[in-house]
């Protein structure tokens, strides 16, 4: 008995596409993980911008009224981090959240003063890797009210992944403390 077949079979069909699929699948994942992560290291600078700009600011004795509108108003910063105007402006980084500036007493050291720096709007596992990662800039780092990196103390605080992740998970936003 002869026959003769045109095409594919379905079943055979069936396996081209789930093959398709599969790969689509890897490559979609492999570019959304690149741009997360395009966009942590982009933070990262918009952090370090905007610290350079308060410290700056504070320099010049301007600490008491530091904060995000005065921070935009001064053009240190790229227009594209700054939203609104007036009373409403923030200053927003790229994973989506913004950063919050007001002047500070730093944490554990009596007396002294300087520029907190809230980077908000994050998720806890971004929260985590910032804490880790950014706080190399700073000598004071807090998650939320929880201490992980105080390099003014007499027995300096480091950062604790384990303590980072516990902080993270309960309050992922980071606090970065410049003294002027």
């Amino acid at each position: 008995m002869k026959t003769n077949q045109t095409g594919a079979s379905l079943l055979e069909l069936t396996i081209a596409l789930g093959v398709i699929l599969t790969i689509t699948g890897a490559i979609a994942g492999g570019f959304a993980a690149n741009r997360a992560n395009a966009r942590f290291d982009a933070s990262r600078t918009e952090l370090l911008t905007v610290a350079s700009a308060a410290s700056q600011i504070a320099r010049n004795g301007n600490l008491a009224g530091i904060n995000e509108r005065f921070i935009a108003e001064s053009r240190l910063v790229p227009e594209t981090m700054v939203r609104g105007n007036g009373a409403t402006t923030r200053l927003t980084h790229s994973m989506g959240g913004q950063f919050l500036i007001s002047p500070e007493t730093i944490p554990g050291v009596p007396g002294a003063t300087g520029v907190r720096i809230v980077m908000s709007g994050l998720s806890a596992g971004r929260c985590e890797d910032a804490a880790v990662t950014f706080a190399e800039r700073f000598d004071v780092v807090t998650v939320g009210s929880t201490a992980v990196k105080n390099r003014l103390l007499t027995n300096p605080t480091v950062p604790d992944r384990n303590v980072i992740e516990g902080a993270c998970a309960a309050n992922p936003e980071v606090h970065f403390f410049l003294i002027p």
